[in-house]
């Protein structure tokens, strides 16, 4: 399980060539990105912050998706109901490390 509660991308800082930002939550260091390319060290790092958020979304939209595809079975409709699914599986898969 990954560590719960506000992940926050800390104020970069240059150190030689390349550009670092820390990823914290309250106290406990979650990662650091570096890149010499500052924005993009930005963007990475909010993209690791925003990641509990993201990865509790995908499995609110996974029994969404099932509700969904449980009204639409009747109607013969549920390829893009289960496509959307098995995608949004990848995803948590590999977040779980099970891919």
């Amino acid at each position: 399980m990954y560590t719960k509660g506000d992940w926050e991308a800390q104020d970069g800082l240059w150190l030689d060539e390349l550009y670092y930002i820390y990823v914290m939550s309250g106290d406990k260091h979650i990662a650091r990105v570096d890149n010499e390319n500052a924005s993009e060290c930005e963007a990475n790092a909010q993209l690791i912050a925003a990641a509990p958020d993201l990865y509790e979304a995908c499995k609110f939209a996974v029994r969404v998706l099932d509700d969904v595809r449980q009204m639409c079975a009747d109607k013969g409709q549920n390829g893009l109901w289960d496509t959307a699914q098995q995608a949004i599986n990848k995803i948590l898969a590999k977040a779980e490390g099970k891919q």
